[in-house]
Order: C-alpha cells, then sequence, then structure tokens
C-alpha cells in the first residue's frame, strides 16, 4: 500500500512539474515566491490526502479483521447448528420407527379386541337361543300358564 502511495504521489509531482516547468532564470522573485508557495500548497494538500488515505487503508483493515472475526464465528455457529440439525434428524427417525412399532401393536390389539368382542357377541347369540328348561323366567315366558 505504500508503494501505491508513493507511486500515486510521484505520478502527481511529476505532472505537476511537467506542467508549471517554466524556465526559472526568466521569473523574478516575486513569481518564483508565488511559485513556490503554490507548491508548497500542493505539497501539503497532497500529504494530507496522503493522510486521509492513510487513515482509511488501516480503517478499512480494522473492519477487514472484524469481518473476519464475524465469519469466524458464523461459521462457528453454522457447524454447531448443523449438528444439531443431524441430532434432530436422527431423533426424528428414531421416533418415527418407535412411532411404527407402537401403530402396530395397536393394530393388533385392536384386531384381538375385534376378534374377542365378535366372538363374545357370537355367545350371547347362541346363549339366548337356547333356552335353558330349568330355567324358571325362560320356563314361564315360554309356557305361560292362565291363572
Amino acid at each position: 500500500m505504500k508503494k501505491t502511495i508513493t507511486a500515486l504521489f510521484g505520478i502527481i509531482f511529476l505532472s505537476f512539474s511537467i506542467l508549471n516547468a517554466q524556465d526559472v532564470n526568466s521569473m523574478n522573485k516575486k513569481d518564483l515566491r508565488d511559485h513556490i508557495t503554490t507548491l508548497s500548497d500542493k505539497i501539503h494538500s497532497l500529504e494530507v490526502d496522503v493522510k486521509r488515505l492513510r487513515n482509511s487503508k488501516n480503517e478499512i483493515s480494522a473492519n477487514s479483521k472484524t469481518l473476519e472475526n464475524k465469519i469466524n464465528v458464523n461459521n462457528a455457529e453454522i457447524e454447531q447448528l448443523n449438528v444439531l440439525l443431524e441430532q434432530s434428524k436422527t431423533d426424528l427417525r428414531m421416533l418415527s420407527s418407535q412411532n411404527e412399532n407402537t401403530v402396530s401393536k395397536l393394530n393388533e390389539s385392536i384386531s384381538t379386541l375385534r376378534d374377542s368382542i365378535l366372538s363374545i357377541n357370537n355367545l350371547d347369540v347362541k346363549d339366548s337361543t337356547t333356552s335353558n328348561s330349568d330355567d324358571f323366567l325362560n320356563n314361564y315366558f315360554f309356557d305361560q300358564i292362565p291363572l
């Protein structure tokens, strides 16, 4: 960066020198003083510009370091989030398989309960159709004797 600033300063100074190249011998003292003052002012403004550019360079360098640190922090956070994501995916797969196992067990239980209910219903129907001759209420209902 220093080489660039020095080269820039040198190019500007040479261009001013070439543009203002005059025969110094033909200038009087007042013109020489004015020319020296003008050149001194230009040199001073160039020095101010160089200082401003150096400050800008330092600020940019500091900002660059800050951004690099933030990028590193963000990358670390992204890595942590990726690990959490993978853990979540693994947990989801595990819970899904557990859910499938539970659903299959519940389906088997439901099937068994349905079979049990059907068999109980069939028994009730058979019991209601067969009458026991020793059963008083059934005898009374089917063989009513007038009083």
